[in-house]
C-alpha cells in the first residue's frame, strides 16, 4: 500500500495567502479550519503507517498553496461489489478490480465525491486490511 499526502490548504480551505492562517487574523475561522485539517492529516498518516504503509508519497507544489491540476485519485476498495457501488457516483471511474478514480481540476473538487469513499478507519483508528484470496 502507498499513501499520498496532499495537505494543499488552497483546496482544503481555500487559504490563498499565509495571513489567512495566523490566528487573531480576520479570516480566523479560515486559520481554525486549516489547522484541523493538517492535523486529521497527521492521523491519517499516523493510521496508514500503523497499517503497514509500504510507501509515503507527496508532490512539490509549483507555487504556493497551489497543486497543479488536474488531479487523479485512484481508490482501492475492499471488494469489486464496493468498487460497483461508488462508481455508481458521477464523476467514479472504474479503473480495474477494485479500483476506481476520480478526476477533478482542483483537491477541493476531487474531495467532494472522496469524502465519503475515504475509510473511517484513516482518522479513527487502523486501516483495516485487505482481503486475501478465496480460501485464505
Amino acid at each position: 500500500m502507498k499513501l499520498l499526502i496532499s495537505a494543499d490548504i488552497e483546496g482544503v480551505a481555500g487559504v490563498v495567502h499565509p495571513d489567512q492562517t495566523r490566528r487573531g487574523a480576520p479570516d480566523d475561522e479560515r486559520a481554525r479550519l486549516w489547522r484541523a485539517r493538517l492535523w486529521m492529516v497527521q492521523e491519517a498518516s499516523c493510521a496508514a503507517i500503523r497499517a503497514g504503509v509500504s510507501a509515503a508519497l507527496s508532490r512539490p507544489l509549483p507555487a504556493p498553496f497551489r497543486i497543479p491540476a488536474p488531479l487523479a485519485v485512484t481508490i482501492r476498495a475492499q471488494s469489486p461489489a464496493l468498487a460497483d457501488l461508488f462508481c455508481q457516483w458521477p464523476g467514479l471511474h472504474r479503473r480495474d478490480g477494485s479500483a476506481f478514480t476520480v478526476e477533478a481540476d482542483s483537491v477541493a473538487d476531487d474531495q467532494r465525491p472522496v469524502g465519503d469513499v475515504e475509510p473511517a478507519a484513516l482518522t479513527h483508528g487502523p486501516v483495516p486490511p485487505a482481503p486475501g484470496p478465496s480460501g485464505a
